[in-house]
């Protein structure tokens, strides 16, 4: 399959002073004085900043914090991002583990990251066999002025190309969470990327201002958080109550004036429902995570003619992969459904492909292949898992399979379809239906389950649970809730349940989809 000429191929080498760690502590030396970071428990300079990775990277050394991940379990904020930078600092990459969830997942997070230290500002932290550090922002702060007053202030630790960056967890499909790794050298050429796409936008010198606006646990806000920091900008680690309330945020922006915001289409659509203008960033919106709709656009753009880009990207390709540009002019749009979502990055190629995985003509719908410089190495400790959707043997070298249905057009633009799996995205979260109907299985008065997607309001999604009990009547919905929450997060859990004698199944013996009963009718028990 000859490659896309349009599009550079992955970088021939690695170049270590390339890599976030070293372009963050740059920044920090250039930009002391500047405002780095602003978060709801504090807002650091440059030079604080510097102080407080640099203070905790040593700490982190002196445990041993090499080798193995170090897991970050605090609340969203400056201490929060400080935690991950000096894991990076350190060379040992970071798992930032999302500290709302029931407290069994993140033990099982914890457990499975391989993490050899955990940094926390819970009191009883569900670890085992783990080195556990309290957070200390003041500390980590007074320990690197300190070392700096005493010329022993340590600079960032030179990593390799291929070295772990970071992990993400994602919803996997047998009912344990997949552990997703990440490379410098992706993070890298992603964080490169997007200072180039907000270029266009910046005068000399002009310092602007990112909002994120999702946890760090998930890679939606890096587009915000690592471009920021490398280029000497301003991040605004927006509190989760105030990005969910319209006035709120509303306010916030009047405040802060954010330039640059990264955001899902339905989080925006419900800001712009009531904030309206207020909602919008001064000079570029990204939404990604969630297929866009035009009559999202068609409300932006009755609002503000803000430079508005889609942006596209697994988890396995390092935030985003593919992006689109939206036109201010609706007659300059592309006859799409939906929103393209665009054209490669740089260093990044695709291809469309059948269940052979060979290339299929222009304007024929096939699976969504990614190559280049942002693939993960992997799934952590799950070599099967990574062979099959990460294949080597592909004639234009590793890729990985997104499961995703598209077609490319005869100008490079790739318009997305759906999905050839039971996967599905709501909130911006990947949800593998897969993990849900196992936890259903496994609550209490349930034989067996069935997990569906129903459209919810707007074009997100929502989960139904068909459930035959074990006797009936069954579990309602507030019971089989309950017994959810201990191990899945909110984003997760059905939003009804109907029971059922009997599943539905075709003649085949699969799930019989159109047979299931929507919600609210005589058969089910909410």
């Amino acid at each position: 399959m000859p490659a896309d000429p349009e599009v550079p191929g992955p970088p021939t080498g690695w170049q270590p002073d390339r890599a976030v760690p070293a372009l963050i502590w740059a920044a920090a030396q250039r930009h002391g004085h500047r405002t780095a970071v602003v978060g709801a428990d504090a807002a650091l300079s440059y030079a604080e900043l510097r102080h407080a990775v640099a203070g905790l990277a040593d700490v982190l050394r002196r445990h041993g914090a090499t080798a193995a991940p170090v897991a970050v379990l605090a609340d969203r904020g400056a201490a929060q991002l400080v935690a991950c930078l000096a894991a990076l600092h350190a060379g040992a990459g970071y798992a930032c583990v999302d500290a709302n969830q029931p407290r069994a997942r993140v033990e099982s997070q914890l457990r499975g990251c391989g993490a050899a230290v955990v940094v926390t500002d819970r009191d009883d932290p569900p670890v085992s066999g783990q080195v556990v550090l309290a957070v200390d922002l003041a500390g980590w702060i007074g320990a690197g002025a300190a070392a700096e007053r005493a010329g022993a202030l340590g600079g960032p630790a030179p990593v390799a190309g291929d070295q772990l960056a970071y992990t993400v967890f994602t919803s996997g499909s047998t009912g344990v969470p997949k552990v997703v790794e990440i490379p410098h050298a992706a993070l890298a050429n992603y964080a490169a990327f997007v200072a180039r796409l907000v270029d266009p936008e910046r005068a000399d010198g002009e310092r602007l201002r990112f909002a994120s606006v999702t946890s760090l646990a998930t890679d939606l806000g890096h587009t915000a958080v690592f471009p920021a920091l490398t280029g000497g900008d301003t991040l605004h680690l927006v509190p989760t109550e105030t990005a969910t309330d319209p006035d709120d945020f509303a306010d916030y922006q009047d405040e802060h004036r954010v330039d640059v915001l990264k955001i899902t289409p339905s989080h925006l659509a419900a800001l712009l429902d009531e904030a309206a203008e207020r909602a919008l960033p001064r000079r570029l919106l990204i939404v990604g995570g969630e297929v866009c709709r035009w009559e999202l656009v068609d409300q932006v753009r009755e609002l503000s003619d803000v430079r508005m880009v889609n942006h596209y990207g697994p988890t396995e390709t390092t935030v985003g992969a593919l992006t689109f540009e939206v036109p201010t002019d609706p007659a300059a749009r592309p006859g799409t459904a939906t929103v393209p979502i665009g054209r490669p990055i740089d260093n990044a190629r695709v291809a469309v492909v059948d269940a052979d995985l060979r290339p299929v003509a222009a304007g024929v719908e096939g699976e969504l292949l990614i190559f280049g410089a942002g693939l993960a190495r992997g799934y952590r400790d799950d070599p099967a898992t990574t062979g099959e959707v990460f294949p080597t043997d592909h004639p234009e070298g590793r890729c990985y399979r997104t499961g995703d249905l598209v077609t490319r057009h005869p100008d490079g633009l790739v318009e997305f379809h759906g999905r050839r799996d039971g996967q599905v995205k709501i909130r911006g979260h990947r949800v593998e239906l897969g993990e849900v109907e196992q936890a259903v299985r496994r609550c209490a008065g349930v034989r067996r389950a069935a997990v569906v997607p129903v459209a919810g309001t707007g074009s997100v999604p929502r989960l139904v649970a068909y459930v035959v009990p074990s006797e009936p009547p069954g579990p309602t919905a507030r019971e089989l809730r309950d017994q959810l929450r201990e191990t899945l997060p909110d984003y997760l859990l059905p939003g009804a349940v109907v029971c059922l004698d009997e599943l539905p199944r075709t003649p085949s013996g699969k799930l019989d989809v159109r047979a299931l009963p929507a919600p609210g009718r005589p058969a089910a028990r909410r």
